[in-house]
Order: structure tokens, then sequence, then C-alpha cells
């Protein structure tokens, strides 16, 4: 096997370097038992364990979980850096769905901007099932060039931004965000409190 650096495994396009983790990943959870955990990580999951037991109504269905999971991962991926996005106003909204008056696929159209996990939207596309907005935050800008004295490298900036050349469209300079059934209850035509 050949010994492989930091700097080469960085090297790689990303999708190879995406494969290597994948690849790293699956090895890993190929044998759990070796994996520990911490005391700490012990009686966290005891102390939520016992509190499933004192209150299984409070839980949430797999539906549930995986639509939350899916719609955070959305707005992750458009901003990663946004605090907004913690476990705990996920939670928060989940225990308060009635925040504002929720909002139903019928309240959409194009052009309507709208309230959702603490930032404003703007439709952008409705179908029968699923609305497409864009979020109207600042977004974080990431631009990519050459390095004039090395071009094997490439010189990236992040920025953020609030341009109103980004919500121009179609096409957008921001990605477009699905919205599903299970997530217009947490949608409103006003601020989230």
């Amino acid at each position: 096997m050949n010994n492989i650096s930091i700097t080469d495994i960085l090297a790689l396009p990303v999708q190879e370097r995406i494969c290597l983790v994948e690849l790293i990943w699956d090895s890993v959870a190929a044998v759990p038992d070796a994996v520990e955990i911490s005391p700490a990580q012990k009686a966290e999951l005891d102390a939520r364990l016992a509190e499933f037991e004192a209150n299984p109504e409070d839980g949430y269905s797999w539906d549930q979980v995986k639509s939350r999971l899916k719609d955070r991962l959305c707005r992750v991926a458009s901003d990663p850096g946004d605090s907004s996005l913690s476990l705990q106003s996920q939670r928060q909204a989940l225990r308060n769905p009635s925040h504002a008056q929720s909002m139903t696929p019928e309240d959409f159209h194009i052009g309507l901007e709208f309230w959702c996990s603490g930032k404003r939207w703007r439709c952008t596309d409705v179908g029968s099932r699923v609305v497409v907005a864009i979020s109207l935050e600042e977004h974080e800008i990431v631009s990519s060039e050459r390095d004039p004295n090395d071009p094997a490298k490439r010189i990236e900036r992040r920025y953020r931004s609030s341009d109103p050349i980004l919500f121009d469209g179609p096409p957008y300079g921001i990605v477009e965000h699905v919205f599903d059934e299970d997530s217009f209850e947490n949608c409103s035509l006003t601020p989230d409190e």
C-alpha cells in the first residue's frame, strides 16, 4: 500500500474525496463495537432514554424526524454557518407549531414572501404537494479563481451578501429549497416569535 499524505488527499477532486470519506466511514461502521463512547456520552444517552420512558408521548414519529432532518439539511446547505438552525430551534418549532397562523399549500403562490424557522423566504414555484422557495436572508458567497503565482492552485474567497441580484431569477444566484407537506405547518405570513 502506498502512503498518501494529507496534501495528496486535499489535492484530489471533491468527488474523489467524498468517495474516500464514504469508504472510511463504511470501514468504521463495519465494526461498531470498536467505537467506544465516553462516560459523558453514555450518561447523555441514559438521560435521553429515561426522559423518553417518562414521557413517551412527547416523542416524534420517524416520518416527522425524517422530514425535519431533510428540511434542516436543505437549509444548512444554503447557509452552514447559520446559528438559527440549531437543534434547539428545531425542537422549539416542533413543540410550538402554532407560533403563527400555519400555512397550507393553497396559501402559496409564486412571488409570495413568507417566514419559516426565523427566515424570510420567497416562493419561486408551486407544485401539487411541494413549494419551492429561496431564502431572502444574507447568504455566504464563495468565489474561486486560479492563483496567478501558481496556476495549479485556486484561491477561494468567502463573504456574506444580501445583494438583490442574488434573488433575481430564474435562474437564481442562490439555491432553491423544496418545502414539502410536513414543512407547511412551520410556515407563516408573519415572522416567527
